[in-house]
């Protein structure tokens, strides 16, 4: 049986459909000055130290994939769907400013990749200093 987990909001209620989840917490508000006491104090350490030596639950622990950089079709398939979101909400971003995120990513992976600049026949020593 899994310990409760005291330094969790109480859960009042929760709800389910097919695309949410409701949960609906306890409210809670930072004690005022007069009312810390010793008992609060207590409690407040408690839950602390129970926090820090709680292993973290199944699903964190789970064997995480290596970030991979996306491939020229994810990366068009994603900003067009970014285009789409931004016609629906048009003037909150600049389509402009996807293009040159598009364009310094490849050129960070192709320094990353080829570890150069320039090709060395398209610049002259004059243009060096």
């Amino acid at each position: 049986m899994t310990r409760q987990r005291i330094y969790l909001p109480e859960a009042l209620r929760t709800e389910t459909s097919e695309n949410k989840i409701l949960i609906f917490m306890k409210k809670y508000c930072r004690p005022q000055r007069h009312t810390i006491n010793a008992e609060l104090i207590q409690k407040i350490t408690k839950s602390l130290a129970a926090l820090h030596t709680d292993a973290p639950p199944s699903f964190m622990c789970k064997e995480q994939q290596k970030a991979e950089p996306l491939s020229d079709q994810k990366i068009t398939e994603r900003l067009r769907g970014w285009k789409i979101v931004l016609a629906e909400h048009s003037g909150s971003f600049h389509e402009n400013q996807l293009e040159e995120i598009k364009l310094l990513r490849q050129a960070m992976e192709d320094y990353e990749e080829k570890k150069f600049v320039a090709k060395a026949d398209n610049i002259t020593l004059g243009q060096l200093a």
